[in-house]
């Protein structure tokens, strides 16, 4: 049976101009179904594991975001745009749902960077 896939387009993020655009796009969005699915990637450094990639995909708009968390640091999840908003500030929402996949290690890493208190985080295995 053929099926047909949907254009999506993919941008990546390294910089705090970047994360204000990817903030500033995500104002707004609808919570049911939710509008946010996340995928955390994981890198080994030593004995420490930390996260090196968030990938964000906002269904409403077909588009998704690469953040390059490992360069940002702390600042992928403290940048606030001028509506307050931060990365921080979303996955802790109770009002906005996102989609985690498979958060097991991911979750150990995200509160290492003080975010994530599992507010609103739905893991999907």
């Amino acid at each position: 049976m053929p099926t047909t896939m949907q254009q999506m387009d993919l941008t990546i993020f390294y910089s705090i101009q970047g994360m204000l655009h990817v903030l500033d796009n995500l104002d707004g969005l609808p919570v049911d179904p939710p509008s946010l699915y996340f995928d955390l990637e994981v890198i080994r450094l030593g004995k420490l594991e930390t996260l090196s990639f968030m990938l964000l995909h906002v269904q409403h708009w077909q588009t998704a975001y690469l953040i390059d968390v490992h360069n940002l640091g702390s600042n992928a999840f403290s940048t606030t745009n001028s509506t307050n908003s931060s990365l921080k500030s979303i996955l802790e929402s109770p009002i906005i749902p996102e989609i985690v996949f498979d958060i097991r290690k991911e979750m150990f890493c995200l509160h290492s960077n003080r975010c994530g208190e599992r507010v609103g985080l739905t893991s999907w295995k």
